[in-house]
């Protein structure tokens, strides 16, 4: 059985990341997985779903990491 994400929720604080970072980095991974973007409270909530299996075990990290380089721009 794989031991990869299949599905992940990840959330970004509204004081330290900004919405549009969030939306353009959701389209520039949208080959690789499903993006739903929700805010609630001080925090945007991403829910990662249908994780394509080859980059299953690093997109989490990848995407994070992705939007916080958008944020120095």
């Amino acid at each position: 059985m794989p031991s990869h994400k299949q599905s992940a929720i990840i959330k970004f604080h509204k004081g330290l990341y900004k919405l549009p970072a969030i939306n353009t980095g959701a389209r520039a991974f949208a080959e690789l997985a499903k993006f739903r973007i929700k805010t609630s409270g001080n925090y945007f909530y991403v829910n990662i779903s249908n994780i394509r299996g080859e980059v299953a075990d690093v997109l989490v990290d990848e995407f994070s990491n992705y939007i916080l380089s958008l944020m120095k721009r």
